[in-house]
């Protein structure tokens, strides 16, 4: 019987048994210290990604709040307009009334001038926040996309490009629905994406699609939900597209 003390000898080169063992145990704890740490950091990493977009989405609201108080803002100066040409109208035969009418004039003039402002101040607000949107989508390695209030996608990032071998403008519309090449379940999804966005409800659902550029075919799992900006209004559809292995 060969003890834990006991010095082996092999040729020529001794080693004690217990030390061999403290060794070997000493390496697979390293690899597997090291190991829980990839998993902890790749965990880590993850979790910062869904804070990123999860805080792109909350700015997002943010902004689209400020955008509906400047269209409400649109709105109320073009009301104006409206009330100083119809001032223009009634009283513009009247002898009298000429100083009313050239300074119901001019207003109408400064009205239309406030209206273009707001409304490129609009057009500003919605590019900055459509491209930080779209920054904070593309740092996520989870596939994303965003559809409006009919389900038409509006936008997609890279990992969505990278999953089903598209580019973007592929996406866009229901263009997507190309990657289920099988007919009967292409509208069966269709279908269900139909209902879920009449409704205003989440979406959930697997089924099959074709890689464009590869042409492998796999299962994926969609999911979506109505996102609402900070007074309730429904603004846009953000889903997520995760790749899965049959068991």
């Amino acid at each position: 019987m060969i003890l834990l003390t006991d010095v082996v000898d092999t040729g020529g080169l001794e080693f004690n048994i217990a030390t061999f063992i403290t060794v070997v145990v000493g390496i697979a704890v390293a690899r597997l210290t090291a190991w829980l740490a990839t998993k902890a950091a790749a965990k880590k990493k993850k979790e910062a990604e869904k804070d990123t977009a999860d805080q792109g989405i909350d700015e997002r609201k943010l902004i689209a709040v400020g955008v509906t108080d400047l269209h409400a803002k649109v709105d109320n100066i073009t009301n104006k307009v409206n009330t100083m040409e119809k001032e223009l109208q009634t009283n513009g035969g009247s002898g009298t009334v000429k100083e009313l009418v050239i300074l119901a004039h001019d207003k109408v003039i400064k009205c239309n001038e406030d209206i273009c402002v707001v409304q490129g101040q609009i057009e500003k607000i919605e590019a900055q926040s459509s491209a930080r949107l779209e920054a904070s989508f593309n740092q996520s390695s989870d596939a994303q996309f965003l559809c409006n209030e009919i389900g038409d996608c509006t936008f997609v990032n890279d990992a969505m490009v990278e999953l089903y071998g598209m580019n973007k403008p592929h996406f866009m519309g229901r263009k997507w629905l190309k990657a289920l090449e099988n007919q009967e379940e292409r509208e069966k999804v269709n279908e269900r994406w139909s209902y879920s966005v009449k409704n205003k409800i989440p979406y959930a659902m697997k089924y099959s699609i074709t890689n464009q550029r590869t042409r492998s075919t796999f299962k994926v799992m969609v999911t979506a939900e109505p996102i609402l900006d900070a007074k309730g209004n429904f603004m846009w559809y953000h889903g997520r597209v995760k790749a899965i292995t049959e068991k």
